[in-house]
Parts: structure tokens; sequence; C-alpha cells
């Protein structure tokens, strides 16, 4: 738990099992290996309540594990106590984006700044698609090659020394995760959108 004058951010997606699960598990990696982890409270929550309780999609587990990227993580859904205590709610996609903003409209003390993940990345791809329904490679990077890295870099400039500062491991990619659609283990799909 990051101490009471560090920096808090919440990665969101829809279910909880993909996008922002490995989000978290890549930051709190980069935030251990530079030493600033007890500086941050790090954590990542679904809009919908289609997977509560459920554990990261399994694809992403395997490829986590593959680069010994912890990852411990049980599917919850935002609640409004994280728009007051999160510091940044970091979304992936417009759908995501527009649900947050609904549900911190109804948050009295909210302070949470409430951005697409992708805004950050340099390459500038503002949305990270959701690989529970479509076929695509997720080139996970502990470095700058990410957007969750770029977001780092930029919470650097506000005063706290953040993961991934190292510029020397700037472009160097480590996986290309094959995520596609399939069933749920639990014998069920998630709803169309």
């Amino acid at each position: 738990m990051a101490a009471s004058s560090g920096k808090s951010v919440l990665f969101v997606c829809l279910g909880n099992i993909c996008r922002s699960p490995i989000a978290e598990a890549v930051f709190r990696k980069m935030a251990t290996d530079a030493g600033v982890v007890d500086k941050w409270r790090i954590d990542s929550a679904a809009t919908s309540t289609y997977e509560i309780g459920n554990p990261p999609d399994h694809r992403g587990q395997a490829c986590m594990k593959k680069h010994g990227v912890p990852m411990r993580h049980v599917a919850r859904q935002v609640t409004k106590e994280d728009f007051m205590s999160f510091d940044y709610i970091l979304c992936m996609d417009e759908s995501n984006l527009s649900d947050l903003k609904k549900k911190a409209n109804s948050v009295k003390n909210s302070k949470a700044k409430i951005e697409l993940l992708g805004s950050y990345d340099p390459e500038k791809q503002l949305i990270i698609k959701d690989p529970y329904y479509h076929y695509l490679c997720l080139s996970l990077t502990l470095d700058s090659r990410v957007a969750w890295r770029s977001k780092a870099l930029q919470l650097s400039t506000r005063g706290v020394t953040v993961p991934g500062s190292n510029p020397a491991l700037i472009g160097s990619p480590i996986e290309r995760c094959t995520i596609g659609p399939s069933s749920s283990r639990f014998g069920r799909r998630r709803p169309s959108l």
C-alpha cells in the first residue's frame, strides 16, 4: 500500500480481466523494479459487473508469468470511493471513459483525474482495444513503448520518481502475446456491446 503522501492510480477496462489487470501488473512491476512501489497505490477495476470475482484471463496471466511479471488480482467493479481516493483513473476506451465520467458525476467529492490511458501513448494510439472481442497482439513492453510507461513518465514530472525512467530501457519489447475471443472458462461469453 502506498504511503499517505504517495500517488495512486486505478486502471479500468470493461471486465477487469484483460487490459486493466495487465496494466496494473506491468505498472506495479515497473514501480517495484524502480524501488518506488511503496510510494504508489496501484489497482484495477471494471466498469461492468460481468466478471466480478474472477481472476484475470488465463492468456494474460500466461504472458505475464512468462516474463516474470507477478499478477494477483480478482475482478471488481469501480466504486464511488475510488473516485474520492485515487489520483488518476486511467481507462482503455471511450466506452470506459463515458461510463466513468457518468459515475464520477454522482460522486460529491470526486478528486480523480479520469483519462484514456492511450492519451499518454507517444505513438498516439488512444484506444486500447478489448482483446476479449478482437484478435490482436498486445505488444507488452516494460518501458516506453506502452502507454502506461508514458503515463509513468508524465507523472514523474509532477514530483514523484516513477518506474521506467531509465532511458537505456527505451524501446525493448519483451513479448507479443496473442489474445483473442474465446469462451469464458466459466462457459459463458460476455454480452456483445
